[in-house]
């Protein structure tokens, strides 16, 4: 596999005290913003990103992955991958729900999730995706 292994050695570990991602390209406000000129860096015909990245868009809640980056600014967003399709598929074909402290079932809720569930389902996800040819 080609890695890059990074640019700087850093010797260290960071204590962030700021609300904001430390890559400003993994968020960004609005769907809109996936395809928009300026929202990820670039120079001339080169645009910073890499395939596989995933971007978290605010308005929706949900993020994308770039899974064509000679598609990253089409208008229809074929460059890019909507990772709760597969989340929303995956939990309606379960038919999951939640219990909450009390013990009474609930529809499904975003805060009882577990992260190894989460982990889990977003795993299946891009394992699906690369065997489909992505």
């Amino acid at each position: 596999m080609d890695r890059h292994i990074g640019d700087i050695t850093f010797p260290s570990t960071l204590q962030v005290k700021k609300q904001e991602m430390l890559d400003p390209r993994m968020g960004v406000d609005k769907k809109s913003d996936l395809i928009a000129d300026g929202t990820f860096p670039s120079d001339g015909d080169t645009i910073y990103m890499k395939e596989g990245m995933c971007v978290d868009v605010k308005e929706e809640r949900c993020t994308y992955m770039l899974i064509d980056l000679s598609k990253i600014k089409a208008t229809d967003y074929s460059g890019w991958y909507r990772m709760n399709d597969y989340v929303d598929a995956k939990t309606e074909a379960l038919n999951i729900t939640s219990v909450d402290i009390e013990g009474t079932a609930e529809e499904p809720d975003i805060e009882y999730a577990t992260i190894e569930y989460v982990n889990t389902v977003v795993s299946e996800a891009i394992v699906s995706k690369l065997n489909e040819g992505y």
